[in-house]
């Protein structure tokens, strides 16, 4: 007989995301890291990340990355706007790492893109709401 706690214990090991898919999200909260800090190293510790996306401007204030139960890299990003030490606006799993550009070193299909972790977030983050207005709130 087993007890409840054995059964959950099993049943989070079942949910965990297969080891190859950890490593490459590893590898991405990684790359995010890198880029955020020579960020900060190039332009000083406050000093926002902004990108003109396709939706509008997101500036990228603080990214902290660490990995969850499952075993995912998740990426909390606090955009637009002071930081406060608040909950994060965005989480995101399993953070992208390329941005499309036509003289892009990476080519996928006809399509060529650059690693660039920070604005391939930055774009995520434009599709979902997160662009400044006029005013300086958040959509």
């Amino acid at each position: 007989m087993t007890s409840k706690r054995d059964q959950k214990d099993r049943k989070r090991e079942r949910r965990k995301a297969p080891p190859e898919l950890r490593q490459q999200s590893k590898r991405r909260g990684d790359a995010v890291d890198q880029a955020a800090k020579e960020h900060r190293r190039r332009h000083g510790q406050g000093a926002a990340y902004a990108r003109m996306t396709k939706a509008g401007e997101v500036q990228i204030r603080r990214v902290r990355t660490f990995v969850d139960e499952d075993g995912m890299t998740v990426v909390e990003v606090h955009v637009n706007g002071p930081v406060d030490g608040g909950d994060p606006h965005f989480r995101v799993i399993n953070p992208p790492g390329l941005v499309e550009d036509p003289a892009g070193d990476v080519a996928l299909g006809n399509r060529r893109y650059r690693a660039d972790p920070l604005a391939a977030l930055a774009e995520v983050i434009g599709q979902h709401g997160g662009t400044m207005v006029k005013e300086g709130r958040r959509r």
